[in-house]
C-alpha cells in the first residue's frame, strides 16, 4: 500500500476519506488519513482507487 505524509494549516477541516490529484483531475486517487499531528497528516492511497476524469464526473451526476 503507497500513502505520504502532507502538511496544511487547515486539516481539522479534512475528510477520513478525499480524493487526491497531482493532474488537475484528470484522474485522482482515493486518500485515507491514517494519523493526525498538528499541521501534518499521513494518508493512504488503498490500491484499485484510481478514478479518471470521467469517473469523476459520472459520479457527481
Amino acid at each position: 500500500m503507497r500513502g505520504a505524509g502532507l502538511y496544511s494549516n487547515s486539516f481539522h477541516f479534512f475528510a477520513n476519506d478525499f480524493l487526491m490529484s497531482f493532474d488537475g483531475f484528470k484522474s485522482s486517487t482515493h486518500c485515507h488519513v491514517v494519523w493526525r499531528r498538528g499541521d501534518e497528516c499521513g494518508v493512504v492511497f488503498p490500491s484499485g482507487y484510481l478514478h479518471s476524469e470521467l469517473e469523476i464526473l459520472s459520479a457527481q451526476m
